[in-house]
């Protein structure tokens, strides 16, 4: 603790001009810095994006503010492959979430299924 009190108040002194000795030290806020090795991540997409589960699996009227009501493909999540490239509009329904496509839009699956 003693160290640290040096420290704070030499550097106090260099920012501030003045040194203060009779105020005591509150620490409001204090800043890490870490490093760490890149991680080599390998992930297992078995199952899913291999073309077991086709990739289109309907059409739904959805609605964009620009364009009003628009007749679009609906592609199941699970059945898209890596590489593929689509054309919105469309919607894209799994699980955890569903993606809608605008009509000037495109989407590409890459390598990891994204």
């Amino acid at each position: 603790m003693a160290d640290l009190r040096r420290r704070f108040l030499e550097t106090y002194e260099q920012l501030f001009d003045r040194r203060i000795e009779d105020v005591p030290i509150e620490a409001l806020t204090w800043r890490l810095s870490a490093t760490a090795p890149v991680p080599s991540i390998h992930l297992n997409f078995s199952g899913h994006g291999t073309g077991k589960v086709a990739a289109a699996k309907g059409r739904r009227r959805v609605h964009f503010p620009d364009a009003g009501y628009v007749d679009c493909t609906v592609y199941d999540r699970y059945g898209l492959t890596a590489g593929a490239s689509y054309r919105g509009p469309a919607v894209v329904e799994e699980r955890e979430s569903t993606t809608v496509i605008g009509p000037d839009a495109r989407f590409t699956i890459d390598k990891y299924l994204n």
